[in-house]
């Protein structure tokens, strides 16, 4: 059984048993909340603004679906605003637009990069805006010495992206202004225990020795039993808006965007020091940017690594992410796709949500892979890079 080199990271058995406590600087922040997902909590966070008198929000054009969706159930009128070619908020554009009273803005700090924190803050506070800051990709990542999410007078965080959870998303309340969101629904289904007893085998697998053999066997028998993968996400999901099925690769069963952490996730929070993984993943950014920055068929969608930045994964542009996910995962890479369906009322608005869509891929670098593990992903982009190159001459 090969090695997979997984986005996200993936359940040590041996957390579950390790007392480890640390100061963490986003979950023991005196108001943060736990929820099911960052799309759960960013519904609670929309519930909170309604509830202070907010009617609308500004969001990016670039986005998964998921979280135009949770402002949506929440009640609230979302309006699109354009990038700039980097990704950073068309400051100019919302200088000219973002007038409205009862607006908000929602900024995504994408891939875990820092959006222009200084120039969007000071936007807010001439417009009276409150500030929404998408941290789903940027736990853990900071900006000149401070944690990304303490800039806005909200934060919203999708923690099973950087610590290894069945579930998990975090909302981290700023303004005093603001009221306490209600807690979210209770959420103990089958479901989360398979996908944690997966991820674990999973851990597992990949090592060496007998525990492994026997991980890879149950994988391989569940794999010949079972039909349904619970740890592979359905392509289809139901959009509220249109009443039809629309591809999305972030859709994940029972989807309810108020509901709470799974009890046993909430046990995992805090296993390993966050600064240990912020060092490894930068480590692997690093290692990923040296390695590939001779090849033009990627190049890196962003110049440099800031610091601070906790990166979610290693950007890079392609001329077709549907195609070369499939290419890296044949090599056993899983790669993370963002953004791939727009939310259909970007098409209502007469806007196409900027051109990323289709042309952006991440590479893994979460912190369970080493810089070794970096250059065998290497290797292997490497060669589909090479082919690619010869297939395109032939």
């Amino acid at each position: 059984m090969r090695t997979i080199y997984r986005a996200f990271p993936v359940i040590d058995p041996a957390t579950i048993f390790r007392q480890v406590r640390e100061h963490n600087p986003i979950l023991d922040a005196q108001r943060f909340h736990l929820y099911a997902s960052g799309r759960a909590a960013l519904y609670h966070a929309a519930m909170c603004l309604k509830y202070s008198g907010i009617q609308r929000v500004y969001a990016p054009e670039y986005h998964c679906g998921v979280e135009i969706e949770a402002l949506v159930r929440a009640g609230l009128i979302v309006h699109f605003y354009p990038l700039e070619d980097n990704l950073d908020c068309d400051i100019s554009w919302l200088q000219s637009h973002a007038i409205e009273k009862g607006g908000a803005l929602l900024i995504i700090h994408y891939y875990g990069f820092p959006q222009p924190l200084d120039k969007i803050t000071t936007l807010c506070r001439e417009k009276g805006m409150p500030l929404i800051e998408d941290c789903a990709h940027a736990l853990y990542s900071s900006c000149k010495g401070r944690m990304l999410g303490t800039f806005g007078d909200l934060a919203i965080f999708s923690l099973q992206k950087t610590i290894p959870l069945p579930n998990g998303g975090g909302l981290l309340i700023n303004n005093p202004e603001l009221c306490d969101p209600l807690p979210g629904a209770p959420c103990n289904d089958k479901v989360l225990w398979k996908i944690a007893a997966r991820s674990m085998l999973d851990f597992q697998a990949d090592k060496t020795g007998v525990m492994a053999v026997i991980a890879r066997a149950i994988l391989t028998l569940y794999a010949n039993l079972v039909k349904d993968n619970v740890t592979a996400m359905p392509l289809r999901t139901t959009n509220t808006l249109e009443g039809n099925e629309e591809p999305d690769y972030y859709h994940v069963a029972h989807q309810d965007y108020g509901k709470g952490i799974f009890p046993f996730a909430s046990k995992l929070l805090k296993p390993s020091f966050w600064q240990d993984i912020v060092q490894q993943r930068r480590n692997n950014y690093v290692a990923l940017e040296k390695e590939l920055s001779a090849f033009s068929v990627f190049s890196p969608l962003f110049e440099t690594l800031p610091e601070g930045c906790c990166p979610l994964c290693f950007p890079v542009r392609v001329s077709d992410n549907d195609l070369w996910a499939a290419k890296l995962r044949e090599q056993g890479i899983l790669p993370f796709v963002f953004g791939r369906f727009a939310h259909p009322l970007v098409k209502k608005s007469g806007q196409h949500g900027g051109g990323w869509q289709t042309n952006i891929i991440g590479l893994p670098l979460q912190q369970q892979l080493s810089t070794v593990d970096c250059c065998a992903i290497w290797r292997a982009t490497n060669k589909l890079a090479s082919n690619s190159i010869v297939l395109s001459r032939g």
